[in-house]
Formats: C-alpha cells, sequence, structure tokens
C-alpha cells in the first residue's frame, strides 16, 4: 500500500481533481469576516460573544486566510472578543496563535493584544503581545475558568502589519498521528494539523484525519499554511472524496503551494499524510466546516 500510494502522488504531480471549489473573496476569513468585533476609535465596540464549547477561530480585522502575508490591520481600530464555554464537561479553555504580526513597541504601548482571565478587562490581564511572532508564535493560554476576554487595539502611527489568527476551545486533541485510525472529526468546524506544527513534523509519520458530516452536509476544507518537502514521492498529503483511501483520490499534495478550498461531495472527506525518512518542514493547518 505504502509504494502504491506514492505512485499515486508522483502521478498525481500535484494535480487536482476538483471535487469543488468555494470562491470566497480573498479578504473574506474562512469562517466569514466578522466586523462585530470591531470598531474605529474613538468608537469603542461591543464585545462579540465566542461560545467556544465547539473550537472557534477568530482574527484580527482584515486577515487574509488566503494569503496572510498580504494581510494588514487597519488602523485607530479596537476590538473585543468575550469567550466562553458553557459545556460543563469541559474544564479548559485555551486561546492559541497560529499567526501573529502586530507592530513592536516597548511594552507594547502601540499595536497590541491583550488577554484577560475572565468576562471582561477587570479580571486578571495574563498577558500583553505585540511584534512579529509569525516565526515564534505565543505559547497557547490555558485557563480553569472558562472565560477570557481579549482586545486588539491599533495606533494611528501608520505602521500596520499582518495581525493574527487564533483558535478558541478545549485544548487540541492531536490523534491523527498516533498509529490507532484516522482522527475522527465530527463537530460542525475547527482545525486540523500536522502533529506540533508549527515545529517541523517528524520523519516517518503517517498521519489520518477523517472528516465527518451529518447526512446531507458535505465537508469543506481550506488551509491556512502548507510546507512540505518538495518531493512527491517523499512527503506528501492524498485527499480522498470518501471515508478511506479506497475512495476516489481528489488530489495529491507536496512543497509549499497550499491547496484551493475542497467541497466533498458527500458527508464524509478523509485525508492522509505521510513523511520519509529525512528532511522535515513545518507542515501544515487548515480549517474545515460542514456545509
Amino acid at each position: 500500500p505504502g509504494t502504491a500510494l506514492r505512485e499515486t502522488s508522483c502521478s498525481n504531480m500535484r494535480s487536482f481533481i476538483i471535487i469543488a471549489v468555494c470562491l470566497i473573496g480573498a479578504a473574506q476569513a474562512f469562517f466569514g469576516f466578522d466586523p462585530e468585533a470591531c470598531t474605529t476609535l474613538p468608537e469603542l465596540p461591543t464585545p462579540r460573544t465566542i461560545n467556544a464549547s465547539s473550537p472557534q477561530v477568530f482574527d484580527s480585522p482584515g486577515f487574509n486566510y488566503s494569503d496572510p502575508e498580504g494581510s494588514i490591520y487597519p488602523a485607530n481600530t479596537q476590538c473585543e472578543w468575550q469567550i466562553f464555554m458553557d459545556d460543563p464537561g469541559q474544564t479548559e479553555l485555551m486561546l492559541s496563535f497560529f499567526n501573529f504580526s502586530l507592530e513592536f513597541a516597548t511594552d507594547c504601548r502601540t499595536d497590541r493584544v491583550d488577554v484577560y482571565d475572565g468576562t471582561d478587562d477587570t479580571g486578571t490581564l495574563l498577558t500583553t503581545l505585540c511584534g512579529n511572532l509569525v516565526d515564534v508564535v505565543p505559547e497557547p493560554i490555558i485557563t480553569l475558568s472558562r472565560n477570557l476576554f481579549v482586545r486588539f487595539v491599533s495606533d494611528d502611527n501608520g505602521i500596520e502589519r499582518i495581525g493574527f489568527l487564533a483558535r478558541v476551545g478545549y485544548p487540541i486533541q492531536d490523534t491523527a498521528c498516533d498509529g490507532a485510525g484516522p482522527q475522527v472529526f465530527t463537530s460542525p468546524g475547527g482545525l486540523f494539523l500536522t502533529k506540533d506544527y508549527p515545529v517541523n513534523y517528524e520523519d516517518n509519520m503517517l498521519c489520518e484525519y477523517l472528516f465527518q458530516a451529518p447526512a446531507g452536509q458535505r465537508v469543506e476544507i481550506g488551509f491556512n499554511d502548507f510546507d512540505l518537502e518538495d518531493c512527491c514521492s517523499c512527503d506528501f498529503l492524498l485527499v480522498f472524496n470518501g471515508n478511506s483511501q479506497a475512495s476516489p483520490v481528489s488530489g495529491s499534495f507536496y512543497g509549499n503551494d497550499r491547496p484551493a478550498r475542497m467541497i466533498s461531495s458527500g458527508n464524509e472527506l478523509y485525508m492522509r499524510f505521510s513523511s520519509d525518512f529525512s528532511v522535515t518542514f513545518q507542515g501544515f493547518f487548515g480549517f474545515y466546516r460542514f456545509v
């Protein structure tokens, strides 16, 4: 089976048999740009509430999921998010950043992100973040209170950067690469990633991802970052239009060209990533949702 998979990867030569492509505007977030959290100063925003019992993503205004390097947030802006979990079975709320690049200043007095433990800015200030942290993203923040308040502020000095992309929810459960079969995704939306992303994946890995939407729905996936060895028979990702590698192959991907967004024809989509014995890269992370 391993040899057959590698032959399939090379024969595809990065070709992509389109199941469907969701044509979303380049500046629109994968889950929809949500301007209600942000206002132009001096007007203050009403915080947008996020129920993170099912993992959610949010971003700075202007963040471009299709081309993060081409993003730029507006000046003189303030955004606020009030994040909570109401599922009594979940005891930890985690905030993770996957892109982060703001203007740097001593004490972050210009553009910044403030994170509070609680429902508003009267809670304990956990951290204030600024600067260019694209290559070394901030450590995840975990609270047992199941409440976080996040504020983004930019000034009007004309220096703007990419911004940020964040995920909130229960701690990331990464079982795709543990050899026990595919990690199964049944929540209506969330993220998927290679083991330990953004740290380089390991040699000789096999990771499996199975997305299962309710009957009558389909699975949409999109990649925010994609960085594998540029060798079609070495490290590669196969996407199948179904629930296993016996399903039709929808695409084979390697190198650092992000795959286009895809929608399955049915309610299941299966992915299989493998790496060989040498040379590793950052890997990939992306988002899915049921449509």
